[in-house]
């Protein structure tokens, strides 16, 4: 017997490698493809175009097709998706439905997850649950927690999750088609995080201290890409610090508080900025490119 299906994907890599898997175990028979509307353009056409033969593709604008979906009586959904999926739609569902989500479960619901795990120091990892109304809070399927030194970078965690969830979705789909359904029960922590969360930490507020832990973990979890940094506000002008950084092991040393005025004073006159931040061992040489906005993200 097969399992009657419906996949939501967000257009990512991670959720086209979740669609195409699926599509290629024969235990799954997939009735409808659901696209994230944040989903680009181009993937949206090339995934039309590759399955609209066999697979009904659509989104959730269309009234009609979540009506559809509370009727079709599927044994699961899959998702790697970026928005809610609506109550009736899972309450009609056999079996249930399975999400993947890049932290270790219950840490770092929500968004950012890698910036998260580095500013709270939480555990990283990834993970495969059970889907309930409320986001990221069902039981969990399988996961992995995933260690690193304590000077790594934003992308290179990240990156390095995205392999791990790959692995992940495989494993758990391969053991869904041997009907086996695991369930272990989430912890409840409030570690819950939204998009705009961020902007509260990444806006940086030059006449407080900071400990300089602290800021160094602002800077490697800012450190992805050339978009990606820290924003201030110096002499009523809006700046936007690019987060780059090299790593050298120190001996131990005290911790401190910085007074990042004297770090970024001057900023006008300045493209680039070079600091070092000493932490208890490990030292990060910083040199970074100031870009200034005429509002402050």
């Amino acid at each position: 017997m097969k399992y009657q299906i419906i996949v939501f994907v967000d257009g990512s890599n991670v959720s086209r490698l979740l669609l195409n898997y699926i599509n290629k175990v024969k235990k799954f028979q997939i009735k409808l493809i659901i696209l994230s509307p944040n989903c680009d353009i181009k993937i949206k056409k090339q995934l039309r175009l590759k399955y609209k033969k066999k697979i009904k593709v659509s989104d959730l604008k269309n009234i009609k097709i979540v009506d559809k979906m509370s009727s079709f009586l599927c044994d699961m959904i899959f998702s790697y998706y970026d928005f809610k999926i609506p109550v009736n739609i899972l309450n009609s569902l056999k079996i249930g439905g399975i999400n993947f989500h890049p932290s270790y479960l219950p840490y770092n619901k929500g968004r950012h997850s890698t910036f998260w795990a580095i500013n709270n120091n939480t555990p990283f990892g990834v993970s495969s649950h059970w889907m309930e109304e409320d986001f990221d809070t069902g039981d969990i399927f399988i996961q992995k927690r995933l260690k690193f030194d304590k000077f790594e970078n934003a992308k290179i965690i990240y990156n390095e999750k995205v392999i791990n969830l790959k692995s992940i979705i495989k494993k758990t789909i391969n053991l869904i088609s041997e009907d086996k359904f695991i369930r272990k029960k989430q912890r409840k922590i409030k570690s819950y995080h939204y998009a705009w969360d961020i902007k509260n930490l990444i806006n940086i507020n030059l006449n407080k201290k900071i400990p300089n832990t602290k800021f160094a973990n602002l800077i490697r979890s800012t450190c992805f890409d050339k978009n990606t940094g820290l924003y201030l506000n110096y002499k009523k002008k809006n700046y936007f610090i690019v987060s780059k950084y090299k790593v050298k092991k120190t001996r131990p040393i005290k911790e401190y508080d910085i007074q990042l005025l004297n770090i970024f004073k001057n900023l006008s006159s300045k493209k680039i900025i070079k600091y070092k931040i000493h932490c208890k061992n490990y030292e990060l040489n910083i040199v970074s490119k100031i870009q200034q906005i005429s509002y402050s993200n």
